[in-house]
């Protein structure tokens, strides 16, 4: 990036990825480009433009991926989308050149998940609520500083036909839960997160009526009521899995509703 690396060592670099590509900005230390490239690799052979801070010679460069550093972890095997039904048990399985070198982690939803630290993730008695985006984090045992991202694998947990519980409907999910999920769809957002706009368009309202939406008090509190008039029969569970959507990424408001999912006859 630069024909001397030395110059910028310790200098924060705002970069803004493609439109294809999952964040639209953040910012990395110089001295972390050899950790961060296995979670570049993915968009190998893309050009990433960087923006450099205290730079005013070099405002724009565009580098190749396949022009940084490697961390030398191999993945031969990456953990697959699967689709399963409640209750039944899942595997995701990771396969690195020389398995005993590293030490592992597993992701749900980009949070770590408690004691999964093998490279083989088994989730007993898969639940709706685990539904998500699922990747492990692998490092050399030796040398922490150094790690790399598995790609994701969806997990999609098909609702199970029970006599007694039924899933529930957006529109049976009490006030004080439907407050939450609009403030939280109002709260300003880091890039890539998406907001009442966005949820606006996931759940059908126009370009007028999204554009409508800068004027009112609560734009979330109109978005949720839209949904609720214009879709009765949507299901919590069917909502969760559109705010976990690559074009939602709101896993915070989707933790909200995991209480949520399902019903019991006794309960309506």
């Amino acid at each position: 990036v630069y024909h001397d690396p030395s110059q910028c060592t310790g200098q924060l670099s705002p970069s803004r990825p493609a439109q294809s590509l999952p964040l639209l900005s953040y910012e990395m230390d110089i001295r972390d480009l050899p950790n961060v490239i296995e979670r570049l690799k993915n968009y190998e052979g893309q050009l990433l433009p960087f923006r450099f801070a205290q730079s005013p010679s070099s405002l724009q460069h565009e580098i190749d991926i396949r022009d940084l550093p490697n961390s030398g972890i191999k993945i031969e095997q990456q953990p697959k989308s699967k689709k399963q039904p409640e209750g039944s048990e899942v595997i995701f399985e990771l396969k690195v050149q020389e398995q005993d070198k590293y030490s592992y982690q597993w992701l749900k939803d980009g949070a770590e998940l408690e004691g999964k630290c093998d490279a083989i993730l088994i989730l007993d008695n898969v639940e709706l609520r685990e539904f998500g985006c699922y990747k492990c984090r692998v490092c050399p045992r030796e040398n922490f500083g150094i790690n790399c991202e598995s790609s994701r694998a969806w997990l999609d947990v098909v609702p199970k036909v029970q006599n007694a519980t039924r899933l529930k409907k957006f529109i049976e999910v009490d006030l004080s839960t439907c407050d939450s999920v609009a403030l939280y769809l109002n709260k300003d957002l880091l890039p890539g997160l998406g907001g009442y706009r966005q949820a606006a368009a996931v759940f059908g309202m126009t370009s007028d009526m999204i554009g409508a939406l800068e004027t009112c008090k609560s734009p979330g509190q109109e978005v949720i009521e839209f949904l609720k008039a214009t879709k009765p029969d949507i299901t919590v569970y069917t909502v969760f899995k559109q705010l976990k959507d690559d074009k939602m990424r709101r896993f915070d408001i989707a933790k909200i509703l995991e209480n949520h999912l399902t019903i019991t006859e006794s309960e309506v």
